[in-house]
């Protein structure tokens, strides 16, 4: 999919984390930018995100780096029914990822399972687990 961005390039993936590093130009991402004054943080963020959305017809899309240090991170993860589509499975992940305090989120095939790292200071497993029943999401028995 990333071949059909070609101004950003994959470094390193880490699925277990679900945290990508990519690598870009600004120079070719705002062509009409002035040197001395490169785009805000979020805009650049925003613009890799609608190249990888284009792409990959919305089914990526890039979020900034977590302002909470990885270690103050806690992972919660939730045993779930089958999804045997990659929608049901993209459904789950919105759920979850759209849940304030939820920095990073994945779903993980075998076993099935949505996997999340939240800042426990703003949100809680319940919250999580709520999210995804609104969801119509299977949970299954901790």
């Amino acid at each position: 999919m990333l071949k059909a961005v070609p101004d950003v390039a994959l470094v390193s993936l880490d699925a277990a984390k679900a945290e990508v590093t990519l690598r870009y130009e600004l120079e070719k991402l705002f062509p009409t930018a002035k040197p001395k004054q490169p785009p805000a943080p979020e805009k650049i963020t925003e613009r890799v995100s609608s190249l990888i959305g284009q792409a990959s017809k919305n089914t990526f899309t890039v979020t900034a780096p977590s302002t909470v240090p990885a270690d103050k991170l806690t992972k919660v993860e939730i045993p779930i029914g089958v999804l045997d589509c990659k929608a049901c499975r993209y459904a789950a992940y919105q759920a979850v990822a759209k849940v304030d305090g939820v920095e990073r989120a994945t779903v993980s095939v075998t076993p099935s399972a949505v996997i999340a790292w939240i800042d426990a200071t703003r949100t809680k497993r319940e919250a999580l687990e709520e999210a995804l029943k609104k969801a119509r999401v299977e949970l299954l028995n901790k």
